[in-house]
């Protein structure tokens, strides 16, 4: 076999060691050994930063701060003026409509869909359907979840603005309109 491979120095450096430090090529004095420096140098910006990036931060931080403005004020806080409280929230149960009355008015209350819908109480008992998604009257009108009549004849649910606060579900009564009916004629599906 032959002799194993030696590396070579470079050809600008010297090979005897200096009686001086080297100053480093790149950093203060002591800030990084030189190996490292080296290897260092080609991730360090070479050049300032121009007056475009600060702009650009500007803009980020004013846009971040904006978004949290409309997050927070978008926030349910305290029940509006005419609102109502209607029930307990532990006592809402996932697709039990509730029939109650607030300031004299007769209002439904529907825990489906991740939410709460509140309707302006038709005459007839309403139940919820689960098997067709839809509300449903004894006397055979079937409404949707935004209270559009789709079968049956009779108008449509006028929905009421619903908040939850403290644990208390509000409700606004008085007058809404009602979506316009469905050009669609639904049977009901739990209801006989």
């Amino acid at each position: 076999m032959g002799q194993p491979c030696r590396r070579m120095p470079p050809a600008d450096r010297p090979t005897e060691p200096s009686s001086e430090p080297a100053e480093p090529e790149f950093g203060p004095t002591g800030y990084l050994p030189e190996r490292a420096a080296r290897r260092a140098r080609k991730i360090i910006l070479r050049e300032p930063l121009g007056l475009q990036w600060a702009i650009a931060a500007v803009v980020t931080g004013l846009v971040v701060a904006g978004a949290g403005a409309v997050f927070l004020l978008g926030l349910p806080g305290e029940p509006g003026e005419g609102e109502e409280p209607l029930v307990p929230l532990g006592a809402v149960e996932r697709g039990e409509v509730l029939r109650e009355t607030v300031a004299g008015q007769e209002v439904l209350l529907v825990p489906v869909s991740g939410g709460l819908r509140a309707f302006a109480a038709p005459e007839t008992t309403v139940v919820w359907c689960e098997a067709s998604q839809r509300l449903e009257g004894t006397d055979g009108r079937v409404w949707d979840l935004d209270g559009a009549r789709q079968g049956g004849s009779g108008a449509s649910l006028a929905r009421l603005p619903v908040t939850v606060h403290d644990e208390v579900v509000h409700v606004e009564p008085g007058e809404a309109t009602a979506p316009a009916p469905s050009g669609q004629d639904r049977e009901p599906a739990c209801v006989d």
